[in-house]
């Protein structure tokens, strides 16, 4: 489904372990706001606001699905059902660089969230962009790898390989007609790996 109520592109997405709910953060001046929709009917469930200037650059539904944690420089905690905010937690210990690294971020955030005690959901998520890094992700007996079809073109190749001898299993074309191209989470798996 094509949603169609943020106002401003979308920095992050999460899937519920699940598979029941998308959420959405957009990157609104001012507030932001958090968007979970219903997978099954493509229908808005719930918007949450955000009171901060920062971007979100995580989302994450805890293990049972009844949590969602949004990450600037603090860790927010919302109730999925009724967008109560539960929670806030300063990170102002780590230095703000790496906070603002979204590949460090996505790469140290499982260890933050344990850190707090939180147990939450697992992510697969690509970028098209990642500062010059790799942007692939190894998942299993899997590499799933984006690639751009021409240089500085809109369209993109997500291939996956086997991990033991890389050979393709599989490749889908992304098309610039329905893939926005940003320093943002692009492509996200469902938990079973069967949509994207």
């Amino acid at each position: 489904f094509v949603q169609l109520g943020h106002e401003s592109i979308i920095s992050t997405l999460a899937i519920s372990p699940d598979g029941k709910y998308l959420a959405s953060a957009d990157t609104n001046v001012g507030s932001k706001n958090i968007k979970i929709w219903d997978m099954l009917s493509g229908r808005e469930f719930r918007t949450i606001i955000v009171e901060t200037p920062e971007q979100i650059g995580c989302l994450r539904f805890s293990v049972d699905a009844k949590q969602i944690f949004a990450v600037t420089t603090k860790i927010y905690v919302f109730d999925v059902y009724n967008g109560n905010n539960i929670k806030i937690i300063d990170l102002g210990h780590l230095p703000k660089t790496q906070i603002y690294d979204d590949f460090w971020m996505r790469e140290r955030i499982d260890g933050i969230f344990s850190d707090y005690g939180f147990s939450v959901s697992k992510q697969i998520v690509l970028r098209t962009y990642d500062r010059g890094r790799e942007t692939e992700r190894k998942v299993d007996n899997f590499i799933y790898t984006l690639l751009r079809k021409v240089e500085k073109g809109n369209d993109y190749i997500l291939e996956v390989r086997r991990t033991s001898d890389r050979v393709k299993v599989r490749q889908i074309e992304l098309n610039s007609l329905t893939f926005n191209v940003a320093v943002h989470d692009n492509v996200i798996f469902t938990p079973d790996l069967k949509n994207l």
